[in-house]
């Protein structure tokens, strides 16, 4: 079941537990933060695998002021077209 708590300006968080994917299967979640005050994007994005443990993550920024969906489509892109970090 969520849980609620209250951002510092007011709006609710929600915090979900997720479930983690089947055996042999990756999963990948994506995030990315918006600093309009000094025009910039961050996107982060980490990979498990069933057990909870990470086998490839990465974070990086671009200068620019973009919408919230943008910057969520640029992350999706970016993490679909960039080698893993650690590759074996």
């Amino acid at each position: 079941m969520p849980s609620f708590s209250q951002h510092k300006h007011g709006s609710p968080i929600t915090i979900v537990a997720l479930a983690p994917p089947n055996p042999g299967i990756l999963k990948l979640n994506i995030d990315t933060a918006i600093n309009m005050e000094a025009d910039y994007i961050g996107l982060e994005a980490i990979i498990r695998d069933n057990s909870g443990m990470v086998v490839g993550a990465f974070t990086t920024h671009f200068h620019g002021r973009f919408s919230a969906f943008i910057v969520e489509c640029v992350d999706t892109l970016y993490t679909q077209f960039s080698k893993p970090c650690n590759e074996h």
